[in-house]
């Protein structure tokens, strides 16, 4: 038995100091070091490196309306100026909504001709019709009822304006959305 000890002792012993060999064996070896002694020569003016390229400024061209793309008049690579046309979406719609709009303005400012035309009737009658009652020749209630005619008349005028304008508004934005309809740079590149 304190043979089987010793001979155990032994063993541990020579695997304990074998690790420590085989350890140390695998430590990491020293970085080579190249030494130059510095002097003066003209510079590589080429570097190769590995990386990816970012720019400045970046931009998206996306067309703010919807439609089907009918040209394209540049391919990527070519430089461009700002300001110039890039691509067209159909713009048959939008022609369209425009021409509407367009006939809807000139329909309103014929609206407002004729209920002007009315009004300055509705004036003249008023005018008529105050100079008889100030005189007692005409009673009360057709004086009132051509009054309340004139006040309509205006009223009329008023309303056909603010219609116009708001077809104007409607124009303009008709005439926003065609526009939009040519995509130009934003930028030269």
């Amino acid at each position: 038995m304190i043979l089987m000890r010793k001979f155990l002792t032994f063993f541990l012993i020579l695997a304990v100091v074998g690790g420590v060999i085989f350890w140390k064996s695998k430590a990491e070896k020293p970085t080579d070091i190249y030494v130059e002694t510095a002097e003066e020569q003209d510079i590589r003016d080429t570097i190769l490196a590995s990386g990816n390229l970012t720019f400045d400024t970046k931009i998206q061209l996306r067309s703010e309306v919807t439609g089907t793309v009918e040209s394209v008049l540049v391919v990527e690579g070519d430089r461009v100026k700002k300001g110039q046309l890039l691509l067209e979406v159909n713009a048959t719609a939008y022609q369209t909504d425009v021409d509407s709009r367009e006939a809807q303005v000139a329909a309103r400012n014929i609206e407002i001709e004729r209920v002007s035309a009315s009004q300055q009737e509705m004036l003249r009658q008023f005018k008529l019709k105050k100079s008889l009652y100030n005189k007692k020749l005409m009673g009360k209630d057709e004086y009132e009822r051509v009054a309340n005619q004139l006040r309509l008349a205006n009223i009329e005028v008023k309303a056909a304006k603010v219609r116009l304008n708001q077809d104007l508004a409607a124009l303009a934005l008709a005439k926003d959305k065609l526009a939009k309809t040519q995509i130009r740079a934003t930028m030269d590149g």
